[in-house]
């Protein structure tokens, strides 16, 4: 502490509020930025994406389904060694890859 000089304390507290203060606001900002680009994204992704003749959305030549019927349950009647994933509950989300159905779309 500067006792010959009482203001200089003060001075220096009141500079370092203020440094705070930018500090925040730029901090702040670049979030903001960031959220709006990622809002922009998302926004071009949902317009860029091609819709299926069943209604599925295909974005990056992926498809999101869902399972229905218990058909994808583990059973005696399968073979399902070879796999990680032994059993697929009803209701359970999965991506699947879309075939290219022409040549155009193959290359």
């Amino acid at each position: 502490m500067n006792r010959d000089n009482p203001k200089a304390d003060s001075v220096t507290k009141e500079e370092k509020t203020v440094k705070t203060k930018k500090i925040i606001n730029i901090v702040l900002n670049v979030l903001m930025y960031i959220f709006l680009f990622l809002c922009v994204v998302a926004i071009i992704m949902t317009l860029a994406s091609k819709k299926d003749q069943d209604g599925a959305i295909t974005v990056f030549g992926m498809q999101i389904r869902r399972v229905l019927t218990p058909s994808m349950d583990e059973c005696d009647k399968t073979d399902v060694s070879a796999f990680e994933i032994k059993s697929l509950p009803v209701n359970t989300a999965i991506f699947v890859e879309v075939i290219p159905e022409g040549p155009q779309e193959a290359n």
